[in-house]
């Protein structure tokens, strides 16, 4: 059903509620609903401008319902849907916007102690991801202030001693400095950074070698992998339960191009090939 369609439906059912006094509570909006059209507006926020406000109009109204009602506290997935509307958007401020929703999170968290409503690693990703995502919004000082945003979130990930980085957090960042750094030595030192922490934290997967073979020269790629020789096979995991499956599944980043060298898919050769070391700390995607 459209959003629109589907924002109708919850209206007339609001509608009817109301006119039976709040008493029937068989006809009163559920949580599920509001779901339902906060979901249905972050499908159409690739094309449609007005649809990440839309969510964000649907999340607030929550908000105000649940100070004297529980029964409409927003979940963290909710939340986490409105900062996906925000990444998928054209707005030029979309890392400001999903970065403010997630901030309100936080301070919700702090004064509720409510685990429903604690961002997640996916929330932070989501986040960073708005900011990797503002390739075709805003002018480079917009593009520049989305990687600063992206590289202080890993700070605060860090520093909060819950949210570790794994190795979506560093394929992200890699991803971010793809889009928003020019072709340039500046861009080689970032790629350098990234993967050198992304090793010493041991969260090198094969779709983070994937992005650096698609994003890299030749003779960076070698320089970042200390010539291991790390087979680019051409054949896809067939396993749906492989890490890089999961996140082609769930939308997430790109982990490079879509040719025959893998794209979202990985390899099965990869990860047999990066040195136990580098992948120490990799662990499988929770669905």
């Amino acid at each position: 059903m459209p959003a629109p369609s589907t924002e109708r439906v919850l209206k007339r059912i609001k509608e009817v509620y109301h006119q039976t006094g709040r008493k029937d509570a068989d006809l009163k909006p559920t949580l599920s609903q509001y779901a339902s059209v906060i979901n249905t507006w972050t499908k159409c926020s690739r094309y449609e401008l007005k649809a990440a406000p839309r969510t964000e109009k649907f999340l607030h109204e929550l908000e105000q319902l649940s100070i004297t009602d529980d029964f409409y506290k927003p979940t963290v997935e909710i939340y986490t849907t409105v900062i996906k509307a925000y990444t998928h958007s054209k707005h030029a401020q979309k890392p400001q916007l999903a970065l403010r929703i997630l901030q309100d999170m936080e301070t919700r968290y702090k004064e509720t102690k409510g685990e429903g409503i604690r961002p997640t690693l996916r929330t932070y990703h989501g986040v960073m991801n708005a900011c990797a995502m503002c390739t075709h919004t805003g002018d480079q000082k917009d593009r520049t202030e989305a990687l600063r945003i992206a590289f202080q979130l890993l700070k605060v990930m860090r520093a909060s001693g819950v949210h570790e980085p794994n190795f979506v957090t560093y394929g992200t960042l890699i991803k971010a400095t793809k889009n928003l750094v020019p072709p340039s030595e500046t861009q080689d030192q970032i790629f350098r950074n990234v993967f050198a922490q992304c090793k010493r934290d041991g969260q090198v997967e094969g779709v983070i070698i994937n992005q650096l073979r698609s994003w890299t020269s030749d003779p960076l790629f070698r320089e970042l992998t200390e010539r291991v020789p790390i087979r680019i096979g051409k054949r896809y995991y067939k396993n749906p339960n492989s890490n890089s499956a999961k996140l082609r599944n769930r939308g997430g980043y790109d982990g490079g191009n879509n040719s025959d060298n893998g794209g979202n898919n990985g390899w099965e050769d990869v990860m047999k090939d990066i040195p136990t070391e580098w992948k120490r700390n990799v662990l499988p995607l929770k669905e």
